[in-house]
């Protein structure tokens, strides 16, 4: 199973490319073949992908109050 999980309408951040793919899988095998074959591919597209946006999410995200108020702010 495949979730893949945008961050940048919710924390305001376009252009930054935050987000994350999320991968279920049955057996230890299948996940290091896996693993193996995204290495490739994300070497190959993003050697060195921008970290801006994804430090102000884990700011938000680990601090109790900045983290509070964010949850207020998109009910």
């Amino acid at each position: 199973m495949f979730v893949a999980q945008s961050f940048a309408k919710n924390f305001g951040l376009y252009n930054e490319r935050i987000g994350n793919l999320t991968v279920v899988v049955s057996d230890n095998s299948t996940l290091t073949a896996f693993k193996s074959q995204m290495s490739l591919i994300v070497r190959a597209n993003w050697s060195n992908p921008p970290n801006h946006g994804a430090k102000i999410v884990h700011m938000i995200l680990t601090n109790p109050d900045m983290c509070k108020q964010w949850h207020e702010c998109i009910q």
